[in-house]
């Protein structure tokens, strides 16, 4: 079995073959450039260097979110892309069920957190258990003193995502002492960690044209439409 995985969700871009629950192959690239500049190279990159083609897919896998709008976007319109024609099943996965897989080898609490801006994270808690992870909270945006009291049930967190080290300061200067940052190559996704994810949900494997993208906020043109809006009906 070959999975194609890959996600654009943050500001790296990345792409890994998976062959029978191994990879094989993975390129990641935080070169600065647009997403639709790397992404598709990047799927390329990883079929060229082990001399596969789309044809030798049987499953597609992609981060859907939460994140960037536009890195969300362009990874699901390129999942639609490279499935619809083959009708290759594809595999929605959470960034942040993604990004707990960075810290596979850490028993205990897992939280991703990514920058939301504005002082908000995008975040989940999952725990790992001899690298076997499972969620125990939904996806959700929250601001920065929200999460610290969700996690004060617990005696150790361990941070992961683009917004840990923003929020390990911010928990800091609040004198929260539960929470533990990783070392900074464990701030971002990675594709492996998609494929890794992709085998829990193998079951929930669907066609091109039903996957979505996953956005826990309106993206950012329709919340400043709505917001002079709301100025408008104010000042009437």
């Amino acid at each position: 079995m070959n999975i194609l995985a890959f996600d654009s969700s943050a500001i790296a871009a990345s792409a890994c073959i998976m062959h029978d629950r191994e990879i094989i192959s993975e390129s990641f690239l935080q070169a600065g450039l647009t997403h639709s500049q790397t992404l598709l190279p990047a799927i390329e990159g990883v079929l060229t260097s082990v001399k596969m083609s789309m044809s030798d897919i049987d499953y597609v896998a992609i981060t859907v979110g939460p994140g960037s709008f536009t890195g969300v976007k362009i990874s699901v319109s390129t999942a639609k892309g490279l499935a619809f024609p083959r009708n290759l099943p594809c595999i929605s996965i959470s960034s942040l069920e993604a990004l707990a897989y960075n810290l596979s080898a850490v028993d205990g609490i897992i939280c991703p957190v990514m920058d939301a801006r504005r002082q908000q994270l995008y975040t989940a808690v999952f725990e790992n258990n001899s690298n076997i992870i499972t969620r125990k909270t939904k996806d959700s945006q929250l601001l920065f003193d929200e999460l610290i009291d969700e996690l004060k049930i617990y005696d150790k967190v361990h941070l992961t995502g683009d917004g840990a080290k923003i929020f390990y300061g911010y928990c800091t200067e609040k004198n929260v002492n539960n929470v533990i940052l990783p070392p900074e190559n464990l701030f971002l996704c990675r594709a492996g960690n998609v494929a890794q994810a992709a085998l829990k949900h193998m079951d929930s494997a669907q066609d091109s044209h039903l996957i979505q993208p996953l956005y826990l906020r309106p993206p950012q043109a329709e919340r400043e439409r709505l917001e002079k809006l709301n100025q408008s009906n104010q000042s009437k």
